[in-house]
């Protein structure tokens, strides 16, 4: 445990995915789990940083008042995102991010009354064009078991393609016969 000592705390971070302009956020998280990559973006950072964003509120919480993302998302242990650089934000008024050195504006969250309070996202950020997953200690949520089918399905028929190319590239067709890796994530249903 990551010095989790309340109930409103977890010891892992979420990246929820969101329709884009050419992808719903359940093929967004399709490419997250293939790709094994969270991309990073700029989008209501101030200063256009790049940086791939997480909330630490738990899912239970994140339901109650969910506005702006889906019910898809990635968890990863908070202490993965704290070695790659990943802080908690900074919530502050517009005129105090010129107040922060500049190696930690990356950081910093617009607050003033009256305007929209995010405060409750708990958000985290880690300045980076991409975070590649190193560990197997992610959960992926979705909505059902239907979504279960697809990605499991999806992950079967990468690992059979993968086996057919290395038997094909070794000339060794009995590799045909190994079983192929189990899929490598849990999986979370977000009720």
């Amino acid at each position: 445990m990551f010095g989790k000592s309340r109930s409103d705390i977890s010891d892992y971070l979420t990246h929820w995915t969101k329709d884009t302009d050419n992808r719903t956020a359940f093929e967004n998280l399709l490419s997250i789990i293939k790709e094994g990559v969270l991309i990073g973006g700029c989008q209501h950072i101030k200063g256009q940083y790049n940086c791939v964003c997480f909330t630490e509120a738990p899912k239970d919480i994140f339901k109650e008042c969910r506005t702006r993302y889906s019910k898809y998302g990635i968890q990863v242990p908070k202490w993965w995102v704290y070695g790659k650089g990943g802080r908690p934000v900074i919530y502050q008024s517009e005129d105090e991010y010129y107040l922060l050195d500049a190696s930690i504006r990356w950081r910093h969250v617009t607050y003033d009354f009256p305007g929209p309070d995010f405060t409750w996202e708990r958000e985290w950020r880690v300045r980076a064009d991409e975070l590649v997953f190193d560990i197997d200690d992610i959960r992926i949520i979705i909505l059902d078991d239907v979504d279960e089918s697809i990605i499991l399905d999806e992950h079967d028929s990468r690992e059979r393609e993968y086996m057919e190319y290395c038997a094909h590239m070794l000339g060794e067709y009995s590799y045909l016969s190994y079983p192929a890796r189990e899929f490598p994530y849990g999986i979370e249903f977000y009720e």
